[in-house]
């Protein structure tokens, strides 16, 4: 079941890759991705719509979203904006960080 909500592949973390349809809203908390992270993550019509990345150490990683989420707009809690172009969003992460449509 975790394969259906999480996947992680060297510095690509992937969300919700293979989930049935019958699953189009939901969330999940502390799931652990390769390269020592956490995560959250809440979908809505089979969209990720917030996520939350901990590290248990400072480092850089892609997180893919589901493939018709191409071009979107997540923002931190400060306002900053973080853009994914081709369903990917690349992060440096020091610290946790939560993003939201």
């Amino acid at each position: 079941v975790c394969e259906l909500l999480i996947q992680s592949h060297e510095d690509t973390i992937a969300l919700i890759p293979a989930l049935p349809t019958k699953w189009d809203k939901g969330s999940f908390r502390g799931l652990r991705a390769r390269g020592g992270y956490t995560l959250d993550v809440e979908w809505k019509d089979l969209e990720v719509s917030s996520f939350t990345i901990t590290p248990d150490k400072p480092g850089t990683v892609v997180i893919e979203l589901p493939e018709r989420q191409k071009n979107l707009v997540f923002k931190d809690e400060n306002g900053n904006i973080y853009t994914a172009k081709n369903s990917k969003i690349e992060l440096e992460v020091k610290s946790k960080l939560t993003l939201s449509i």
